[in-house]
């Protein structure tokens, strides 16, 4: 079909280009000029970004790889890394007066044409502080997702970085409960909510036909609400905004903690799934079983590493042709949504210079596909 904006007077030069033998040769060049669709992802749980000299040393290394978007850690429970009036600052990193390292790292990368999607460990707390938001009883290390509050505080939190800065995405990690809440309040709701003992439900849940039903639902429907309100409120303002979700699916202890990650993207709640396996050898043939019972399959990518653990526990970078295939591996699995890898913080010299050589040898530009809103 022609564009209605194509004139007649172009529509008469084009057809003597055809008949001079000459129209196909542009359309090839063009064709051969066609940028790559793959969104190529790296994560960083650190704070290499937070100075400028830090953020410009990492956003060359990352387009030197072939990287295209990146994920940094803005919120690790334990403070904001930009200037936030909903909670304090980050005890990771001093606070530069009159800086936003989160600006910053955003201004300069879009001169790299690569995305930036803040990074968001949503229960997780690493840190003495927002008291209201958990008790004595809650999960080790967590918020309360069964407080009210805690989730309007959170939802509030990811959506003002969401809407205040020009990102291209937001990313959801550790949404589960991490545990069971054994604080009064949440046994008193849970009995309120379902008519049936918390602590007993919760040490009885794995006997067949006790009813674990019951524990599931009420774990989800408060991890649900988080990413209900994150979705409706950035995106009734920012329609284009891509929601991604690491989480880990088909695991059956983390059904008892709120995770629900296939019918959030099924439902149209997250765009992309990323799935967490870091091992040497990603169990890809799992995950495409999980696709294959799902109603957005391509919305599902693999979240790599590249990097091992050592006997004695220390952490080093992984095989640089190890990792080229492992990023193979994910293009299998990533149809729609591209690959990822985890984390910058072992991103070695030697990877770069494999992956930019061989798999990324091709520049990419991001490609996502994103779910139906209503």
């Amino acid at each position: 079909m022609f564009n209605k904006k194509f004139s007649r007077r172009q529509f008469i030069q084009m057809s003597t280009l055809v008949a001079a033998g000459s129209f196909c040769r542009p359309l090839m060049s063009m064709a051969q000029t066609l940028p790559t669709l793959e969104s190529r992802a790296i994560f960083d749980e650190g704070l290499n970004w937070v100075t400028n000299a830090s953020a410009v040393r990492l956003l060359d290394r990352i387009k030197k790889a072939g990287f295209n978007v990146f994920m940094p850690c803005v919120w690790h429970g334990m403070g904001t890394t930009w200037p936030s009036s909903l909670a304090p600052w980050t005890t990771q990193t001093p606070r530069i007066a009159g800086f936003d390292p989160l600006d910053n790292l955003i201004k300069l990368a879009d001169g790299y044409d690569i995305e930036i999607h803040p990074w968001f460990t949503v229960t997780l707390r690493q840190r003495e502080f927002l008291q209201q938001y958990y008790e004595s009883g809650s999960p080790e290390n967590a918020f309360d997702v069964h407080n009210d509050n805690f989730r309007a505080f959170i939802s509030a939190l990811i959506t003002e970085v969401a809407l205040r800065y020009p990102v291209q995405g937001i990313n959801l990690d550790f949404m589960t409960t991490m545990g069971i809440c054994r604080g009064a309040a949440c046994i008193d709701q849970y009995t309120a909510d379902t008519g049936r003992k918390l602590l007993a439900d919760w040490n009885l849940r794995k006997l067949p036909g006790y009813g674990a039903q019951y524990l599931i639902a009420w774990q989800k429907e408060a991890t649900t609400d988080i990413l209900r309100r994150v979705s409706t409120k950035i995106r009734g303002l920012k329609k284009n905004i891509l929601i991604s979700i690491n989480a880990t699916p088909g695991v059956y202890d983390l059904t008892f903690q709120g995770d629900d990650s296939i019918n959030w993207v099924d439902q149209g709640l997250s765009d992309v799934l990323y799935c967490m396996d870091y091992q040497p050898d990603p169990d890809t043939a799992k995950i495409r079983t999980w696709q294959a019972g799902m109603k957005r399959p391509q919305a599902v990518a693999l979240l790599g590493g590249n990097f091992d653990v050592t006997s004695t526990g220390v952490v080093v970078a992984r095989d640089a042709a190890r990792v080229a295939q492992i990023i193979s591996e994910a293009r299998t699995i990533g149809s729609g949504d591209g690959v990822a890898l985890y984390i910058y913080s072992r991103l070695s010299d030697a990877q770069i210079q494999t992956l930019s050589t061989g798999v990324f040898k091709t520049p990419a530009v991001p490609h996502w596909t994103r779910a139906t809103v209503s």
